[in-house]
């Protein structure tokens, strides 16, 4: 589960990178 969050919070910041 731990990495399970490491990767979620990869995803938002990817997100966040595109979306600017």
């Amino acid at each position: 589960l731990l990495y399970l969050g490491y990767f979620y919070r990869i995803g938002v910041d990817f997100l966040e990178a595109v979306a600017s």
